[in-house]
């Protein structure tokens, strides 16, 4: 009997560049695994196609304009974040700005990537967003990106929300890119009790998604 082929993740490229648009495809084109069901230049195009065809996965350029040119690839972010919470997105950057990725992470994507990542580098990154992971591409840009971060936390106070200092810490690994192996063993807890104490932060911050779990631990000024 021959096997059923392996189930292609669905994937929307958005970025107001055809050129690169049509790169991305052919990138993506030649894997096992993934499936470009489409690609969008403006942000109006990528919600309608979000919504016509359902990917798992969106690629966005971070400096997407819509047509007027009034919003960023970022404020589309934040729309499909309300409309389609369960589409994971990556977002991908030529820029070295530390307000785009802490805005980046503040509406919770799931990979902040530069555009000039090797190719194997980019795919292997995706797969990593496909399989649950959270992938910030440049730590040195991470590392002072959450150090302003961090000066805005401590001028905000943990009220009524009941994360416990352990939740607490879990969340501040989590923003900085760990999976859930790498928590449990700095923590020096199983991955089945880091699932838990996940699970419990997500029902304590009305979210359903680790992405939405750091981003809201970030507006709030937890982590």
């Amino acid at each position: 009997m021959t096997a059923a082929p392996a189930k292609r993740t669905r994937v929307l490229i958005v970025d107001d560049h055809p050129t690169f648009c049509e790169g991305l495809e052919a990138l993506f084109q030649r894997t096992d695994d993934f499936e470009i069901v489409g690609k969008a230049l403006t942000a109006s195009t990528a919600l309608r196609a979000t919504h016509e065809l359902q990917p798992e996965i969106i690629i966005l350029d971070v400096m997407l304009g819509y047509e007027d040119n009034s919003t960023t690839g970022l404020d589309l972010v934040h729309q499909l974040r309300r409309i389609f919470p369960e589409v994971k997105i990556a977002v991908l950057t030529g820029s070295s700005s530390q307000e785009h990725l802490m805005n980046a992470l503040r509406v919770g994507v799931e990979a902040y990537l530069e555009k000039d990542l090797a190719p194997s580098a980019l795919i292997a990154a995706v797969r990593q967003v496909r399989d649950g992971d959270r992938i910030i591409g440049n730590p040195k840009q991470l590392t002072i990106a959450l150090t302003q971060l961090q000066a805005i936390v401590q001028e905000h106070a943990l009220v009524g929300c009941g994360l416990t200092e352990a939740e607490l810490e879990m969340l501040r690994l989590a923003a900085e890119g760990h999976n859930n192996k790498q928590i449990a063993a700095q923590q020096f807890w199983s991955e089945i009790t880091v699932k838990r104490k996940m699970q419990s932060v997500y029902r304590k911050l009305g979210v359903s998604t680790r992405a939405q779990a750091v981003a809201e631990a970030i507006r709030r000024g937890f982590v």
